[in-house]
């Protein structure tokens, strides 16, 4: 387990640029017919630098799609850029990617947390699609590619996310790309002075639910069969 974790660690280091003249890596995304449309471009420890547009984005994006996030509170671009150092940058097991089109502007974000190295598993994190209306089907390809990368480069053996259960919508597009339901996790809601948060309920807490995470994971055999990969 100690061996996985350091092996996480350290690529998703490199993916981060943590080192000095360590090069930049993206990942391809491929569309229709195999072309080439998009990069995963991750989000590297240097972005204020070369991403100082980034945490404005997220904002803008985060904004305008408030349920992405499991916490109600006033987006600015200060916690936004404090959330990608502490919770992204600062975490091993945490690697977000932007969806970067060919001509260089970014439509979205998608990446891997949350990581079981025991079971090699981890989940799915920060889907979002924040520029619409461009390139059809740009989440679904884009999930292949992070996918692909996963199992391939990460010796990941187990896939998985959570999703509100009232957001039908996003989990019809997981059912669709193959991802199944094992489970409900019940959540409360807590509060703090700038922030209402949907948390996991603790084992054995006496307060009723108020919403729910359904828990779902990605039937790895399948995908592969019903894509056509091979020799990952």
């Amino acid at each position: 387990m100690q061996d996985y974790s350091t092996f996480i660690k350290d690529t998703f280091d490199r993916y981060k640029c943590k080192e000095r003249f360590e090069p930049l890596k993206c990942i391809p995304v491929y569309g229709d017919e195999g072309k080439l449309c998009a990069y995963l471009r991750p989000i590297t420890a240097d972005f204020k630098t070369t991403l100082p547009e980034c945490p404005m984005l997220l904002t803008k994006w985060r904004e305008e799609n408030p349920t992405i996030s499991t916490g109600t509170f006033e987006p600015t671009v200060e916690r936004t850029e404090n959330w990608l150092s502490q919770y992204v940058i600062g975490r091993d097991d945490r690697l977000l990617f932007l969806i970067m089109c060919l001509n260089g502007g970014f439509l979205g974000h998608i990446g891997f947390s949350s990581f079981d190295f025991a079971e090699k598993s981890c989940e799915i994190d920060a889907v979002l699609r924040g520029v619409k209306n461009l390139l059809p089907g740009l989440m679904t390809f884009s999930m292949h590619s992070l996918v692909y990368w996963g199992i391939r480069e990460l010796h990941l053996e187990k896939i998985l996310l959570k999703v509100f259960s009232d957001n039908r919508q996003a989990i019809r597009f997981y059912e669709k790309f193959g991802f199944c339901k094992v489970g409900e996790i019940p959540l409360v809601l807590v509060k703090a002075s700038d922030e209402e948060k949907w948390e996991i309920a603790p084992e054995g807490c006496g307060e009723e639910a108020g919403r729910y995470y359904t828990e779902m994971r990605l039937d790895i055999d399948r995908w592969k069969e019903q894509f056509l990969i091979k020799g990952i």
